[in-house]
């Protein structure tokens, strides 16, 4: 892909992601469990530390995955008169380069 097709997408994914997190700010959902998560970190990486960092969102991205059809699962295998509630999640995670910051 070039640069600007992965910028468009990155716009647009960025978009939905910061849409469904206000959204539920509004709506009341976001803080509504104290266990909620929110948190970023900014580092000074080199490339082997961006690899590293690369892969390790890619295990909790594959991990999110592997929950949502454990989830899923346990779903379809609830018996009539099971009231065991579910409820809509958003997980995401980001790594990227940022711009330098001013010393």
């Amino acid at each position: 892909m070039s640069l600007e097709q992965r910028r468009q997408i990155s716009r647009s994914t960025l978009q939905m992601l910061i849409a469904r997190a206000d959204g539920a700010i509004y709506q009341g959902t976001f803080d509504k469990r104290p266990d909620r998560h929110l948190s970023w970190v900014p580092l000074e990486l080199d490339e082997q530390g961006w690899e590293e960092l690369r892969d390790l969102q890619a295990e909790a991205l594959e991990r999110a995955q592997g929950i949502k059809a454990a989830a899923i699962a346990r779903q379809m295998k609830r018996t009539e008169g099971d009231e065991t509630p579910t409820f809509p999640a958003t997980f995401g995670a980001l790594a990227f380069e940022s711009p330098p910051v001013p010393r």
